[in-house]
């Protein structure tokens, strides 16, 4: 089974580099906590800058959930 991938366009106010950065360097800022696969509330959703690098949650209950990887930075 082959999945598409999911592209979303969304026009901010503020220069591209900022608007990454604020997308993964804060996403735990930005995110909507309800919206989790974890068992306990977030305490950070990281996003490792790198190629290869990790994207999870960490949660209150020192809990981890793996939400991708990165493929390209």
């Amino acid at each position: 089974m082959s999945i598409a991938p999911i592209r979303r366009e969304i026009v901010v106010g503020t220069g591209q580099a900022r608007a990454f950065e604020v997308f993964t360097a804060d996403m735990t800022s930005w995110w909507p906590s309800a919206h989790h696969i974890g068992s306990a509330p977030i305490k950070e959703i990281v996003i490792e800058p790198r190629a290869g690098g990790r994207w999870f949650t960490l949660h209150e209950d020192g809990t981890e959930t793996s939400t991708g990887v990165v493929t390209g930075w």
